[in-house]
């Protein structure tokens, strides 16, 4: 009906807030146990009920990007599971529509089509499709639409002694755990319960990731900076450790369009020690991301009631050597990298087990660790970094609420 909006789009801005007036947060959370974070498809629709979007009332049928794609291939509508939950609209207990969410919001609850697992071949190619494009009445998986469910799927050796981060323009980092259930404690430390291959539930976080050098960089190639991204981590890596930390979670970092702006600001309102230059600031990102995994580490710790032994690292942030060795050094515990392409391998082998060709999802992880290369890192100073976490923590827990 229009072109989509972008999740970071200041109509969502307060939309926490607003729904809290009419749901409690621990009610909801009781029902969806979602993290809150204003990009939700739950605060999106909100917003447009709250402006009287004309476009809502006028809708006929809710599908994500993913199901619409398929939509197109199909003429299928229905919504695929492991991306549904990220609406914050699904019962974590159900795995089916709230009916009681979408009423009382003042959501159209007609527009809300069935949820399909993300083993479901939905048909084949459309006619008209088959004849333009000569391949034939393929099938069509509805496979884990949602990324980070696609990336969880296909990493090798994940088992309950795990953790793991989805690295890329945020950090997912979370578990896996069997079952459609609700941690309770959870909600203290506003972890989501998203949804996952095989009934599974990723219990994760979503905390800021590449995202902070992306913009740093962009803003640097605007005054003839033109660093490599090679360049930009031999630069952090000579700097100084521990000057700063930042939350890279904290609101201001959402929709800033100047992030070594921001992160100066940062660091000035929190009596910090300022960043010198470009290889500080740098540093400053690395060690706080880092710092930041720890945090989700004990909370998942804690969560789920046993130790973790390892941290399982995939996606474009698995390349960044400085990255991984800060995490293993934070978390003190070993650290695999890889693979990279994690989503893409992870959402094929979905389809290769709905279709046949594969025997189960530990078949198809076992295939992707034996044929993408992984680097291991380990903790070499563990006494600095426990130090520097418990600075971190003084700094930054006391100011979550920004």
């Amino acid at each position: 009906m229009s072109n989509p909006y972008h999740y970071r789009d200041k109509r969502n801005d307060g939309m926490i807030a607003a729904v809290a007036e009419v749901i409690p947060d621990a009610e909801l959370y009781d029902i969806s146990g979602i993290q809150f974070i204003q990009l939700n498809s739950l605060y999106q629709l909100f917003s447009m009920v709250k402006s009287q979007d004309p476009q809502l009332k006028s809708a006929q049928d809710f599908l994500m990007i993913p199901d619409l794609l398929r939509y197109f291939l199909t003429g299928h509508k229905a919504v695929e599971y492991s991306n549904a939950t990220t609406t914050q609209l699904i019962d974590v207990r159900t795995a089916q529509w709230s009916e009681a969410l979408i009423t009382r919001l003042g959501i159209p609850r007609h527009i809300f089509p069935e949820i399909i697992s993300p083993l479901s071949v939905v048909g084949n190619l459309l006619p008209e499709l088959q004849e333009e494009l000569g391949l034939g009445a393929i099938p069509i998986v509805a496979t884990t639409s949602h990324d980070t469910a696609s990336a969880v799927a296909g990493i090798p050796d994940l088992d309950e002694k795990s953790a793991y981060i989805s690295s890329g323009t945020w950090s997912l980092m979370g578990a896996e755990v069997q079952g459609q259930r609700l941690y309770p404690k959870a909600f203290e430390f506003n972890l989501t319960h998203e949804g996952g291959v095989n009934e599974t539930i990723r219990l994760l976080k979503n905390i800021g990731g590449m995202w902070f050098l992306q913009e740093c960089r962009r803003i640097w190639q605007r005054e003839a900076k033109n660093y490599s991204w090679q360049e930009m981590m031999g630069l952090a890596e000579v700097a100084p450790s521990f000057k700063a930390f930042i939350n890279p979670n904290d609101q201001r970092f959402f929709h800033t369009n100047d992030m070594p702006q921001a992160i100066l600001d940062y660091c000035q309102q929190t009596g910090q020690a300022m960043p010198e230059n470009d290889g500080e600031m740098l540093r400053i990102i690395l060690e706080s991301l880092a710092m930041s995994y720890r945090k989700v580490w004990d909370e998942l710790e804690a969560v789920l009631g046993h130790s973790l032994e390892a941290l399982r690292i995939v996606g474009g942030g698995s390349q960044n050597a400085l990255l991984c060795q800060f995490s293993a050094e934070a978390v003190g515990k070993r650290v695999i990298a890889g693979p990279v392409e994690a989503t893409a391998l992870g959402n094929i082998i979905v389809q290769a087990v709905a279709t046949g060709h594969l025997r189960d999802i530990e078949a198809g992880r076992g295939v992707v660790g034996g044929s993408s290369p992984l680097t291991t890192y380990y903790p070499t100073n563990p006494q600095a970094w426990q130090q520097a976490y418990e600075r971190y923590l003084n700094i930054v827990h006391p100011i979550k609420s920004h």
